[in-house]
């Protein structure tokens, strides 16, 4: 017949294992929702870039080429664009003012323009 103190050591010795099964559990369910977190960031981050450089691009090469070229699906592209309109600001004067700029001119289009302004 087991005695009361080995009773209670092996009670001790049962709950000691089951609290350090918890904790290892709950260590790797911290441990992963970390790793789920900083995922997230750098999803966030690598989104981001790819809205940047699409909209940069998007002013000289239509987005369906820009799929095509990136060999992404166009969908995909199209609905990372989408969710940066719903973040994004209105367009500011300022930022509408940028988006009719010209993009870069020759020397042949300086001398051109300047002599047509002289001949009128």
């Amino acid at each position: 017949m087991a005695s009361a103190r080995s009773i209670r050591r092996a009670v001790r010795a049962q709950i000691e294992a089951d609290i350090a099964a918890r904790s290892k559990a709950a260590l790797a369910v911290a441990t992963a929702w970390s790793k789920l977190a900083k995922a997230q960031e750098r999803i966030a981050a690598a989104e981001q870039e790819v809205i940047n450089a699409t909209t940069t691009a998007s002013a000289q090469v239509p987005l369906t080429d820009i799929a095509r070229f990136a060999d992404i699906p166009l969908q995909d592209l199209r609905r990372v664009m989408r969710s940066a309109n719903k973040t994004q600001e209105p367009p500011t004067e300022s930022s509408v003012q940028l988006a009719n700029v010209p993009g870069p001119v020759t020397a042949a289009e300086i001398e051109q323009r300047e002599t047509e302004q002289l001949t009128a």
